[in-house]
């Protein structure tokens, strides 16, 4: 059995594209699971950032404290309102 190894140009070309078109592949799904992983993160993100607010505003207001029915008042410099109060029925959410 006789083997030929030259590489002919159509050979070189040939895995050219291929080597080509398999590192694209390659970069497009790495892409896309970074985008994935980082959309994930950025929502998650402000998730917490969220909930540091509202443990904010209870430790500023003393909400923790409050008897049911009584209401808390929060005036903002742009004239916004935020009215808290506990309701009669307490809901566990721990």
């Amino acid at each position: 059995m006789n083997i030929n190894t030259t590489i002919t140009i159509d050979t070189a070309l040939n895995t050219g594209l291929a080597l080509l078109g398999y590192f694209y592949i390659m970069f497009c799904s790495g892409r896309w699971l970074s985008l994935l992983f980082m959309k994930k993160w950025n929502k998650r993100r402000k998730q917490e950032q969220r909930q540091k607010a509202i443990d904010a505003f209870f430790e500023a207001f003393g909400i923790d404290g409050m008897e049911p029915g009584d209401p808390a008042r929060a005036i903002s410099r742009g004239g916004v309102v935020i009215l808290v109060y506990r309701s009669e029925e307490k809901n566990e959410q721990d």
